[in-house]
Parts: C-alpha cells; sequence; structure tokens
C-alpha cells in the first residue's frame, strides 16, 4: 500500500495525495509537507471508513508538518507517534505544548499572518472561522490554515473553516495554485453552521480564493455528523457540473495522486 506515496515523493513540481479526512501530502519541489496528520483506525466511536493508502513507515521522510488546530480529528495523537521525533512542526499559538509532550522539539507557533521559512518552503499562517479547544477549558488555544509557497506554486490548506470574509482577503494576497478545502461534517446546520463548510460555501470559498485548483478534504472518512457519508462528495460534483468546474475541482480517493495539470473529477 506503500506505492501512492512514493509515487508522490518522486522528483520536484506540485502534487497532492490525499491520504482521508483532513489529511493530505503536499509535495512543493521536493520538499514534503504533511498536514493535519490522522491515520488512526478509529476516532473514538467512529470508525475510519477508508484506508490512508501509503504505508505508515513511509512517513519517516516528510520535511514538514503543519497542524491547523487541537481538536482530536486533527491534532491525532495515534499517529504523531508515527512520525520521527525530529520533525518539524508549524502550528497556531497554543498547540505546540501539546506536541512537544509527545517527544518532539522543532515545534514553532505562528500568529496569523506571520511568514518563515521551513522545511525550504515559505510558510504562511491565515485566518480561520472555527475554534482551537481540544478540550471544553482549554480555549486559549488557536487555528488557521497554511499557505505554502515555492518557485513550484503556491497551496493553501484549509484546515477546518466556515465561510468568512477571509477568503477574499487570502485570495488578494496570493496566488493560489491549490486549494485544500473541507467539505464535510456540516449537519445539523443549527450546531455546525458557524464551523464548518458544506460544499455550495465550499464552492464559494473557492471563487473568494481565485485558486487554479481544489481539492476537497474532509469528506468520507469518519462519520461526525448527521449527513450520510457519502453525501458531500456527491454534492460537490453536482455543484461542479452545473458550474463548470469538473477539470478544477480535483477528487482524490485516499491515496491518490495529482498534479495541477491533472484533474482527477469523476
Amino acid at each position: 500500500m506503500s506505492e501512492p506515496l512514493k509515487a508522490a515523493k518522486t522528483g520536484s513540481g506540485l502534487s497532492v495525495t490525499y491520504l482521508g479526512h483532513a489529511s493530505a501530502l503536499i509535495n512543493l519541489d521536493g520538499r514534503y509537507v504533511l498536514t493535519d496528520p490522522n491515520l488512526n483506525p478509529r476516532l473514538g466511536l467512529a470508525r475510519r471508513r477508508n484506508h490512508p493508502g501509503p504505508a505508515w513507515e513511509s512517513l519517516s521522510a516528510i520535511d514538514l508538518v503543519i497542524i491547523s488546530h487541537a481538536h482530536l480529528d486533527h491534532l491525532d495523537k495515534f499517529t504523531l507517534r508515527k512520525l520521527a521525533r525530529t520533525t518539524l512542526f508549524l502550528v497556531p499559538p497554543g498547540v505546540g505544548i501539546t506536541i512537544k509532550r509527545l517527544g518532539f522539539e522543532n515545534v514553532t507557533e505562528l500568529e496569523l499572518w506571520q511568514t518563515i521559512s521551513a522545511g525550504g518552503l515559505q510558510v504562511t499562517a491565515v485566518p480561520a472561522k472555527h475554534w482551537g479547544a481540544r478540550f471544553i477549558l482549554d480555549i486559549w488555544r488557536g487555528c488557521c490554515g497554511f499557505v505554502l509557497k515555492a518557485d513550484a506554486g503556491q497551496v493553501y490548506f484549509a484546515g477546518d473553516t466556515d465561510y468568512f470574509p477571509g477568503f477574499k482577503e487570502i485570495g488578494k494576497r496570493f496566488n493560489l495554485d491549490i486549494a485544500l478545502l473541507p467539505i464535510g461534517t456540516y449537519s445539523p446546520r443549527l450546531l455546525l453552521d458557524r464551523y464548518h463548510l458544506n460544499p455550495e460555501e465550499a464552492i464559494q470559498a473557492f471563487a473568494d480564493l481565485n485558486a487554479r485548483y481544489m481539492v476537497p478534504i474532509h469528506w468520507g472518512t469518519f462519520r461526525l455528523s448527521a449527513e450520510p457519508l457519502d453525501e458531500p462528495l456527491a454534492w460537490l460534483k453536482s455543484l461542479a457540473r452545473s458550474n463548470g468546474l469538473q477539470e478544477r475541482i480535483l477528487i482524490l480517493e485516499p491515496g491518490q495522486t495529482s498534479d495541477r495539470a491533472s484533474a482527477c473529477y469523476k
């Protein structure tokens, strides 16, 4: 099962390998970034519904890990323990302490709009409309998205977010090639409307960002909300057809890799 990761890690350029939920492997000029790693077969009572594809032992070559916030489904200790202790992490304020307690020392917390060079890339923390507490009382933790920049292009990783005006600001500040946007965990809207995008809102966010391609994430892996597990992707495909976006939305199955020139719309 390690072939998809090996394919993603050959050569330079720009590619994305989707691993399920909000986890993806991004290749920018031969630098490899892992997003919100969660390869756990379970999340509490929720059973994983797809296989992440790559073998865990292949994850030791990661150059950088970015974590958008400390929620259990985005900061998974089971998965992080599979990584080398020398791994470089970029996280929002208040999240670093949890990573360091697992034995990682190379951890940097970024304020919103802060840009640093890390792992051979330029990385900027950007706003998200979500919240960062891991448990009920630790409301001091932050949350964010990230923009990764290299000669090969620019990639936006949203993490978790609801729709908000910040997408337009991000689109103005960057020339995005690929936007990784969440499309699931949106029902019931009465409870989740302020925290998660639904597919229609993701399409609007994609337009605001003015990115060339969109890779949908946060779908089909864990059932964490009331909508059927297959509904977000079916809804997104319908919207893509009606808006003429079939060639710009890259739908990747877990373990599948796409570069920015090849649409995997089905």
